[in-house]
């Protein structure tokens, strides 16, 4: 027994002894020099700072270190180096080696902390029903709080209407004329946006090295290619925010799958089978509607200006040219002259006489009478951007029970070929620039720059988790039902992080696309699904357009009372007999040229002659 103790005895003793020895050399390792990143910094009263120190030898340790102020009212230091300040003044912050000579000074000179400087930043009025206002809820006060907090610059919201494209188009219109536009003005369509403000003298030039000394981490998350879809000839004029989902949209036309299903009717893949569809709407009345059906629903924009921009994909060759495709993509000035859209037209005036779309879409400015029909169960086909949905599909089921939706596939000319859809790469988003009248450049540039950062863009687009969302094998799922004042406005909180990002990024182009499309309460995915599914099917393509960030100076002399003489004569084309139309359309055409149309075409030619003549 006393053996065993006397081992036991042993072992603790050489343990100590090991141990003791292990200590003895860690305090014993000399530091032989203590040195900082930086001689001296300026930090604001309130503020917290932690130096940088690098010690010799490498195996020294920090906690050896000793740190003190020359003036502790001024700034304080603790012990593990963390500089806080208190009042205006110089203190000198020393970390002294806690054996030897070996130390290192900073001096730290505290300034009173200056006035946060206001910016005004637009935020997207959509008035969906029942939602908080755009400028005035928990998350646009969590933004101005936190950026007050984080960089001391003051948030003031500028609430812009966004009935549809044209109304917030407007809306800064009306703002740049009195002078009291935000300090950031954008748009997503390039010639008839931003393109026409640059052309207007609206932006001023951005400084390359304010933008990489303030926004730093915007520059890195957009990166190059997407930075500089923002030159206009080498000149930064535009702070482009990258987009998630770059070939899809969230546009969909829908059809009436409960009457197709009770005609038997399959989804059509040509023009001819979705007239034929249309016509068996009208003629055999699966709803029971009776005199209000209205087989395919259009309002004025659809039918005219803003369906001249990718209405016609249908009717172009297959064969489009680079020269075409820069010349006739842009939404800018509708292609009236351009024989896919005479064909467009003529479709539609075909239908038009045939009493398949509205009969009196030309009153329909704001989509109203369509939706109407549509809500009520009197429309076999309507389209709208589902995001924007605002419970009308809900609104047809319950007015109409049985009724059921789906996905229209896009339409080729004729059987056998394949349809293409038409986009701009490197895609973007909101293209902003810098009202020419903003002095606080530095403040706008860092706020973008605090809203790239990875934790405040995550918080801002995510939300809460646990309440907005929740993680899920790996991977960030919205929590579409959740009903607290932290819920996402308009379910995804996009027009607040919209300046860096257009959509949710989580991970997919498939679930970007659901996240985009699908607001709380209101589940769309299968349609979405299938328009994913759909565009990126076998019988359709992606073909890049052409984008030239050149001004045309003819569009911003012309473009406008142009887009009206289109309206007016896209109107009359399609509610024409079809004898009529020939004629008219050679009597327009010619007199839209010559109001200043050409001279778009030829500014265009050259400079794409320019551009590309090497």
């Amino acid at each position: 027994m006393n053996r065993r103790i006397s081992v036991v005895v042993s072992l603790v003793l050489a343990m100590f002894m090991l141990l003791s020895t292990f200590a003895f050399g860690l305090t014993k390792t000399s530091i032989t020099k203590v040195a900082f990143d930086k001689t001296s910094i300026s930090l604001e009263v309130g503020s917290t700072f932690t130096p940088s120190v690098t010690l010799t030898p490498g195996t020294a340790l920090k906690n050896q270190l000793k740190w003190t102020s020359s003036n502790a009212s001024v700034a304080v230091v603790n012990y593990s180096g963390t500089i806080s300040t208190l009042r205006a003044g110089t203190a000198v912050i020393t970390a002294k080696a806690s054996t030897g000579n070996a130390s290192a000074a900073i001096t730290v000179t505290v300034t009173a902390k200056q006035e946060a400087k206001e910016i005004k930043i637009p935020i997207f009025e959509r008035g969906r029903p029942g939602e908080s206002p755009a400028d005035n809820n928990y998350w646009s006060k969590f933004i101005a709080d936190k950026v007050l907090k984080d960089i001391n610059v003051k948030i003031k919201w500028v609430s812009i209407a966004r009935p549809n494209p044209q109304g917030t188009k407007d809306a800064f219109n009306l703002l740049i004329a009195a002078g009291t536009a935000p300090d950031l003005i954008g748009e997503y369509d390039q010639s008839p946006g931003y393109m026409a403000w640059y052309g207007q003298g609206v932006y001023q030039q951005i400084d390359v090295k304010m933008l990489n000394q303030y926004a730093p981490n915007y520059v890195k998350y957009e990166g190059a290619s997407v930075i500089n879809t923002g030159k206009i000839q080498g000149k930064q004029i535009f702070l482009p925010a990258k987009r998630p989902i770059p070939l899809d949209s969230t546009y969909v036309k829908m059809y009436r799958q409960d009457w197709m299903d009770k005609l038997g009717i399959a989804m059509p893949r040509t023009l001819d089978e979705f007239y034929n569809m249309l016509l068996a709407f009208k003629t055999k009345d699966p709803g029971n509607v009776g005199s209000k059906i209205i087989p395919e629903t259009y309002d004025l924009p659809g039918a005219t200006v803003n369906g001249s921009a990718t209405g016609n994909y249908p009717f172009r060759p297959a064969n489009l040219s680079d020269l075409e495709k820069y010349m006739y993509s842009d939404i800018a000035t509708p292609a009236l002259s351009w024989e896919p859209e005479k064909k467009r037209l003529q479709f539609l005036n075909r239908e038009y006489n045939a009493g398949l779309i509205s009969p009196e879409f030309m009153l329909d400015t704001d989509n109203s009478k369509a939706r109407s029909a549509f809500m009520n169960g009197n429309a076999g086909v309507w389209s709208e951007y589902i995001p924007q949905d605002n419970g009308y599909i809900a609104a047809l089921v319950k007015n109409v029970p049985t009724a059921k939706i789906s996905t229209a596939m896009p339409l080729t000319q004729r059987a056998g070929t394949i349809a293409t859809s038409y986009y701009y790469t490197p895609a973007v988003g909101l293209m902003n620039g810098i009202n020419k009248n903003t002095k606080n450049v530095a403040e706008v540039l860092k706020y973008i720059d605090w809203l790239s950062k990875p934790e405040n863009l995550n918080s801002v687009m995510w939300g809460v988790e646990g309440k907005t969302y929740q993680n899920k094998d790996g991977k960030k799922q919205l929590i579409p039902d959740y009903k607290g004042s932290e819920r996402l406005i308009n379910g995804s909180n996009k027009d607040y992080f919209a300046l860096v990002v257009e959509g949710t990024d989580a991970g997919s182009d498939l679930d970007n696309m659901l996240i985009a499309a699908c607001p709380p309460g209101e589940d769309y995915r299968y349609l979405m699904k299938d328009q994913f599914k759909y565009l990126r099917s076998p019988y359709n393509i992606g073909v890049p357009n052409i984008f030239i960030p050149k001004v045309i100076a003819a569009q911003t002399t012309y473009g406008a009372p142009l887009v009206t003489k289109y309206k007016q004569y896209a109107t009359q084309l399609i509610v024409c007999k079809p004898s009529e139309f020939e004629t008219k359309y050679a009597q327009f055409s010619k007199d839209y040229l010559e109001s200043g149309y050409q001279k778009i075409l030829d500014e265009k030619k050259a400079t794409y002659e320019e551009w590309f003549k090497k």
